[in-house]
């Protein structure tokens, strides 16, 4: 039951972010393009076309385009995206219609209208995009194309809507000052898309410097689920060996992680950093395109993959002790990436040891930090 109710409030959130981001969208175009006769990008701006020509309202050729579209999305983006590509084209063409085209413009200044529909339209756009909406045209092709390929959503679109602007110099009533309002419509729309949407994936790097690493790396990976980094470090001006701990997170969770860290070592010194991007687990996916590429290790041998393919050199195996299954150290000569001394070996064999006792990714009260754990949590 308890199950049911997440799932639903879940999609309750969803929904009322994604008609949120589809009523924004949709006053940008009522409100701040149409009336000034200039044409935006994807669909929406072959639809204002028709619209200056016969007359048709934006909402019911919009509507057409998108019919066809829906069977593109459910091929391509799966059952979910479908419905909620069903649910965005509804939802946009509801806006286009209800919300009146005023016959005097609401900004008379066309290049300030431009800027501000640009605003409006890209925020609409990256709050319905960010819940895997879509109101059909371009949007389909933007999340087709960021699907495989590590591209921001804003650059395509600005790519793919440059045509449909620069067709509308055709017009009966076509200038090149209409058009020129055009880009900086989708100029600004492309704009406000990114900073929207690269706000809320944003990251940042942490180096923390502390003598009680053990217990702030437990503590963030099983209370903020984040993985860890330790290095050996040398303090030079106290001249004492210690490990520095470092990770990525979102932005967002970062305060979270600061309480953390002050509540177990108020002494402790946190470098903090921005990154551009972020891929992994927990993050964004690494997208390659369609084609797999050829891994190959520092000597030039191919890794092996799922084509079978194996490597001409074998790399060493981790040697574990027959009975207990310790990790146990290996012959000196043998190849390591990395010094294996006492403290890694007992930090591993205690993975290794929760992993057997069925704790492996739960948080456990005989671990360190077990005593601030209720402290942090009420921070």
């Amino acid at each position: 039951m308890a199950l049911m109710q997440n799932k639903a409030i879940t999609y309750v959130q969803e929904a009322f972010w994604i008609t949120l981001g589809l009523a924004l969208y949709g006053c940008a175009w009522n409100l701040f393009v149409l009336p000034h006769g200039f044409v935006g990008g994807g669909f929406g701006g072959i639809s204002a076309m028709i619209y200056y020509l016969t007359g048709i309202p934006v909402s019911l050729s919009y509507l057409g385009f998108n019919l066809v579209l829906c069977a593109i999305a459910l091929v391509v983006m799966g059952k979910e995206f479908s419905i909620k590509t069903v649910f965005g084209i509804a939802g946009l063409t509801f806006f286009l219609y209800v919300i009146p085209v005023p016959e005097t413009p609401f900004i008379s200044d066309k290049l300030l209208s431009g800027i501000m529909g640009g605003i409006i339209a890209g925020a609409g756009v990256a709050t319905y995009l960010l819940r895997g909406a879509s109101t059909g045209g371009s949007d389909i092709v933007v999340m087709i194309i960021s699907k495989y390929k590590n591209v921001t959503w804003g650059r395509v679109y600005l790519i793919f809507d440059s045509c449909v602007i620069a067709s509308s110099y055709f017009l009966p009533d076509g200038t090149l000052e209409l058009v020129a309002y055009g880009y900086v419509f989708m100029g600004v729309q492309a704009y406000a898309i990114d900073l929207v949407s690269n706000g809320r994936r944003s990251s940042v790097q942490m180096f923390i410097f502390t003598s009680k690493y053990r217990e702030i790396a437990d503590q963030i990976i099983h209370a903020h689920h984040r993985g860890v980094t330790l290095f050996e470090s040398l303090g030079w001006y106290t001249k004492q060996h210690r490990k520095t701990i470092y990770l990525v997170t979102r932005k967002r969770e970062a305060q979270n992680i600061y309480k953390t860290v002050k509540a177990i070592d108020d002494h402790a010194f946190i470098a903090v950093s921005n990154v551009m991007s972020v891929f992994g687990v927990g993050f964004d996916p690494i997208k390659a395109g369609f084609s797999k590429p050829v891994l190959k290790d520092a000597q030039g041998n191919i890794i092996p993959s799922e084509s079978g393919e194996k490597p001409a050199v074998s790399r060493p195996e981790v040697i574990h002790d027959p009975v207990n299954g310790d990790i146990v150290p290996q012959p000196p000569d043998a190849p390591q990436e990395v010094p294996v001394n006492d403290d890694v070996l007992r930090d591993e064999n205690e993975a290794l040891k929760r992993a057997r006792e069925g704790r492996g990714n739960t948080y456990h009260p005989d671990w360190p930090a077990s005593d601030v754990f209720d402290i942090v949590r009420k921070i």
